[in-house]
């Protein structure tokens, strides 16, 4: 099998997983639903992974890794932090189905009992490190009355709550709402115009 049909597989798997885990829970979803969803067969799951914990956590962390490459792109090439973050925000909200079934799975995992409960505590404190970061290195007087960790807890209640509405009602631009509100909380004085 060729390493782009390999690639190809691996990634249908991975959302296979996501979906079945979202739209029928971690307890209610089955290895079989995934493989079939993923177009193959549920002994050719088993040969890869030995279990749906272990699948489920591979693709959430194979999400998180295909983000963190695209914004070490930019900001390799050059981009600022806000620029960084209206990045992230596009990401965000590039697919609905995906948006709907990470938050479904986010929700989820605040069940300290459930197999992602750690994976999505550790990314949102890592989210809210690079934010907070970030806002250390602005000086915005329009939330100077917020500290870094405020101000990064405050944009991911925003960016969060607004992808919800983004479902909702799809004519919402939830990326540029989200942007604004990033320029609010971390545009610098001496890079405003």
């Amino acid at each position: 099998m060729s390493a782009t049909r390999s690639s190809s597989r691996r990634g249908a798997l991975l959302d296979a997983v996501i979906a079945s885990v979202a739209e029928h829970g971690f307890e209610r979803s089955s290895l079989r639903d995934i493989a079939a969803r993923a177009g193959m067969t549920h002994v050719g799951l088993l040969r890869h992974f030995p279990g749906k914990a272990e699948l489920l956590i591979t693709a959430l962390e194979d999400q998180e890794e295909r983000e963190r490459l695209e914004l070490e792109r930019a900001i390799s090439g050059g981009a600022s932090d806000t620029e960084a973050m209206a990045l992230l925000l596009e990401i965000l909200t590039r697919d609905r189905e995906a948006t709907k079934n990470w938050l479904a799975l986010a929700i989820a995992s605040s069940d300290p009992e459930h197999p992602a409960h750690a994976f999505f505590r550790h990314r949102q404190d890592g989210f809210r490190r690079v934010v907070a970061e970030f806002s250390r290195r602005a000086d915005t007087p329009n939330v100077g009355m917020f500290d870094p960790t405020t101000r990064a807890t405050l944009l991911i209640a925003v960016v969060d709550g607004l992808r919800l509405q983004w479902l909702i009602d799809p004519t919402i631009d939830a990326a540029a709402a989200a942007s604004r509100f990033s320029d609010l909380i971390l545009r610098s004085r001496t890079s405003q115009p």
